[in-house]
């Protein structure tokens, strides 16, 4: 088959669409687009085709996923697709087969390159190298754009200590300074939150959520947590937790399929819930996709912030979770006034590069000690703790993961009621065997719903098979055996 080369539409990558096997047509199309996606603007996304078109007036970049449209759309401009005509010359198809989009779209681990996200700060990769260089980054699977007008200042490659106070005094004074933390704790957390999205790729694990409380509102806990993104990926996207657990777990999904880089569970009066825990707890989450019979698995790399006024949180989130608590010790919070920068919002807009050098000083502080591993833990977080814990040790933080049971006995407030109850359980009963009817009496401070005694003592009965293993004080509950057909239960010490 003969082509003319008197065509425009060269050097474009051609694709001859009169091909009649649909695999092979396929197959030829992935190749035209390998050669065609460069810069690449396609992506694969745990195996979902996503397009992000190149920098918009003001330097941003958007994913989408690359629908059947959007990927026409993208095709028809980058591949010139063609036929030979009667007179043997070749000539440009408009309308390619219809049913070769949809065919491309299913294709299993399509040859494009592996997209996390998109930034609009410099990122370290695994091996510790920084990014700053605009576009697609094989190191670190993220698209870097940057806004317009953005120019990072010099970052030293082994940052004095005179450089590294600086950057501390530029984040937590100047920054941070005006936020009532409760303790150090709170403020180290509260760092922790700003340095994640920067080291990230450097975590080869999970991060837990960031808890913001407080006791009455105003005291600026939706304010902080913009602040804590504002340096690097600007606004958080912002979601409220439904009451529903199917629902909670549609509206992860959802979230996380938009690759974000920070969400914000704003004003969370109550945390819980399987799929909340399973989500900070993995790398990737995955669910049944709306409307279809398939799952959907989407990376989940972002940095999880929650406010609250008093939260109330489930054992499963209470063990996933780092506090930062402030209070304002005032009556009327959100009209204070002594503020070192009265439009905090502004000022961080204004001083945004010096800011960030400011972060990327710190982490490389770490980085050019040789990335020492911190010597705080905190379970399912291995990898986060020992990268935060040993940026705090080399830049002389102090209060990283201090205060972890206080917060949690104070936002618990199941398992802190479980733990009276087991208490009164113990004096009258000790370690004998005995029914849940005969534990009823303890159980005034337990929420067993409402409803008949007997509808209760099986609320009960559940609440204490979820427990068993679990240790409150002094005491652990085990199962027991059958008497007159009703399971037994009992405690068992485990110290003196």
């Amino acid at each position: 088959m003969k082509f003319s080369m008197k065509v425009s539409f060269l050097p474009r990558p051609t694709v001859n669409v009169q091909n009649p096997d649909l695999d092979s047509l396929t197959i030829e199309t992935w190749g035209a687009i390998e050669r065609a996606n460069n810069p690449p603007e396609l992506f694969q996304c745990e195996g979902i085709v996503v397009n992000v078109p190149m920098a918009a007036s003001d330097g941003s970049r958007r994913c989408r996923e690359a629908s059947v449209n959007v990927f026409r759309w993208w095709l028809l401009r980058k591949i010139a697709f063609i036929k030979i005509n009667k007179k043997d010359e070749t000539e440009e198809v408009t309308r390619p087969p219809a049913d070769l989009y949809p065919n491309l779209l299913v294709t299993p681990n399509p040859p494009l390159p592996r997209l996390l996200g998109v930034v609009a700060y410099p990122i370290f990769a695994p091996d510790g190298a920084l990014q700053t260089t605009k576009g697609y980054s094989t190191q670190t699977c993220f698209i870097y754009a940057p806004p317009v007008g953005f120019k990072l200042p010099p970052i030293p490659s082994n940052p004095s200590p005179d450089q590294i106070e600086h950057a501390k005094k530029m984040i937590l004074t100047e920054l941070l300074g005006d936020f009532p933390f409760d303790n150090g704790s709170s403020r180290a957390h509260a760092l922790a939150a700003l340095l994640l999205p920067f080291v990230r790729r450097m975590i080869d694990g999970a991060t837990p959520l960031h808890m913001i409380s407080k006791p009455k509102a105003g005291t600026g806990a939706t304010l902080l947590a913009e602040m804590l993104t504002h340096v690097s990926c600007g606004l958080p996207s912002t979601i409220t937790m439904p009451k529903d657990e199917e629902e909670r777990r549609r509206t992860l999904l959802s979230t996380l399929r938009d690759l974000p880089t920070a969400v914000l569970l704003d004003n969370a009066l109550r945390l819980e819930g399987a799929a909340l825990a399973q989500c900070l707890t993995q790398t990737y989450y995955q669910d049944r996709l709306i409307g279809t019979s398939g799952n959907l698995r989407v990376p989940n790399q972002c940095v999880w912030l929650a406010t609250g006024n008093n939260p109330i949180l489930s054992d499963e989130i209470a063990r996933r979770v780092v506090w930062i608590h402030m209070d304002a010790k005032c009556e009327h919070p959100d009209l204070r006034d002594d503020f070192r920068h009265p439009d905090l919002f502004a000022w961080a807009t204004a001083h945004r590069e010096i800011l960030v050098a400011s972060v990327l000083t710190l982490i490389q502080a770490w980085i050019a000690a040789g990335r020492p591993h911190g010597t705080k833990t905190l379970g399912k977080f291995e990898s986060w703790t020992k990268t935060m814990g040993g940026i705090f040790e080399v830049i002389g933080v102090d209060g990283f993961l201090e205060h972890v049971m206080e917060f949690r006995g104070q936002v618990d407030a199941e398992t802190s009621a479980f733990r009276v109850f087991v208490d009164a359980w113990s004096k009258k009963h000790g370690a004998t065997e005995v029914a849940v009817g005969q534990l009823m009496a303890y159980t005034a401070g337990l929420d067993l719903g409402s409803g008949d005694r007997r509808r209760m003592a099986i609320r009960l009965g559940r609440m204490i098979s979820e427990r068993k293993g679990q240790v409150f004080g002094a005491w652990t509950v085990e199962k027991g055996g059958l008497s007159s057909g009703y399971q037994q239960w009992r405690l068992k010490r485990i110290s003196k």
